[in-house]
Parts: structure tokens; C-alpha cells; sequence
């Protein structure tokens, strides 16, 4: 794909997470400017959304971390802060359908301890993905049940990220305890808001 972020010069496979936080960044800087993605970098801005959107399916995977919640998660916290910007309409309606179908995917991720994970049994770390995710799809007007949320936050509250498995990929599995800690802390903040 011409005209994407790509995490290093030469990637064979495009990186959909670098895309997502690129544009996460622009849509940052767009909502402290009337909504309004800057026209110096639309063009930029247009391939990665384009690119993101013509992603088959209703979640992503990413190449540095095993669970898809990672990239879907802030695919839709991205694609809920993209409604109120100044998208063509048939970028509004293929973002809200992509957003639609993300949103179900998370839900189906969710456990019976109202955390979240892919691997069968809910981390803290996926958890505190989902949880930001639903939060902002929720403040850009989208119905989430609230036992979702709820039960994000229950769980977030009562488990330790020391006791989650390693999901990042690099030459072997590791975890990353400061960021997992940092999704913890910025999902509960926000889900105490919303709950």
C-alpha cells in the first residue's frame, strides 16, 4: 500500500497499528482545531484510513502482539474519535460499519469475570484495551450494555497485571509491564466516569 505508515524502511507486511496510532495522533490534533483534519496531510491521512478500512473482517492482528484486542481496541478507540471530524460521507458510513462490526468482535472477547481476552481467559492488559475502546465509543454516542463497562471495571479493580501472560512478540514472548500497567490505570480512570 502507497502511502501508509510503516514501523521501519523495507516492512514487507504494512503494520496496521502503526496506521491506527498515526491517525489517532492527527485526529488528537483535529479535535483542538473545530474538528478539522489538517489539509496539509488529508491526502496522508485519506491512504491510512483507506488502507484500515479495506482490512477484511471485523478485527486486526498485529504482528508484535498475540492478542487481536490490542489492534482492534485502538482501532475502534480511533474510529469512534473519527465521527465528529470533517470525513467525507462515504468515509463516515464504511468508519461506522468497520466501527460496528469491531465493536461486536470486542464484545465477543468479553469473559464470564467481565474481563476481556482472546485467549480464553480474560488479562488485565486486554482488559484495560477493551475497556478504554468501550469508553470511547460510548462518549461518541454509541449504546454499550453497561454490564460491559461494569464488569470491565470490576474486573480491572480486583486483578494484577503481574499475573498476566506475556502477549508481545519479539524473539520470544515477553510482557510489558509498564505499558500494561499504564492501559490499566487509563482504562479504570475512564471507566470510573462513565460507570
Amino acid at each position: 500500500h502507497a502511502g501508509v505508515f510503516r514501523c521501519y524502511e523495507r516492512e514487507e507486511r504494512t503494520s496496521p497499528s502503526a496506521n491506527i496510532h498515526a491517525l489517532m495522533a492527527v485526529a488528537a490534533w483535529s479535535r483542538l482545531h473545530q474538528n478539522r483534519l489538517p489539509e496539509q496531510y488529508r491526502k496522508m491521512v485519506d491512504s491510512a484510513l483507506d488502507y484500515l478500512l479495506e482490512e477484511e473482517g471485523d478485527h486486526y492482528e498485529d504482528k508484535w502482539h498475540l492478542s487481536d484486542l490490542y489492534t482492534t481496541s485502538h482501532a475502534l478507540e480511533l474510529f469512534a474519535s473519527l465521527l465528529p471530524l470533517d470525513l467525507t460521507s462515504d468515509q463516515y458510513q464504511r468508519v461506522m460499519l468497520k466501527l460496528c462490526a469491531m465493536l461486536e468482535y470486542v464484545l465477543g472477547c468479553r469473559r464470564q469475570d467481565g474481563g476481556f481476552g482472546t485467549q480464553g481467559f480474560s488479562t488485565v492488559e486486554e482488559t484495560g484495551y477493551a475497556g478504554r475502546a468501550l469508553c470511547a465509543v460510548v462518549e461518541a454516542g454509541i449504546y454499550v450494555a453497561p454490564d460491559a463497562l461494569s464488569g470491565a471495571l470490576a474486573f480491572l479493580e480486583g486483578h494484577d497485571v503481574m499475573q498476566d501472560p506475556p502477549l508481545w512478540l519479539g524473539k520470544t514472548l515477553y510482557r510489558s509491564i509498564p505499558l500494561a500497567q499504564a492501559q490499566q490505570l487509563s482504562a479504570l480512570a475512564w471507566l470510573e466516569t462513565l460507570v
